[in-house]
């Protein structure tokens, strides 16, 4: 792989904040570095990770519904 060829970058994480906020500084790293980078979490979650600047997909169960499947 060439050094000057932009990587595409899958970060995954959780829904809430203290699970999203600390992979944020990576995520911005990568993306100011000119990497894309795709960011899947639950439905819930994807309207915060876009209002920080990244493009996010939903992935997963969200916490209601992890709570209903127990």
């Amino acid at each position: 792989m060439s050094a000057d060829r932009p990587l595409r970058v899958l970060v995954t994480s959780t829904p809430g904040a203290g699970h999203i906020g600390p992979l944020v500084p990576l995520a911005a790293a990568l993306q100011a570095a000119g990497h894309q980078v795709l960011w899947a979490t639950a439905t819930e979650s994807c309207a915060r990770v876009r209002a920080l600047g990244f493009e996010a997909v939903a992935a997963g169960m969200g916490v209601g519904e992890r709570t209903a499947a127990l």
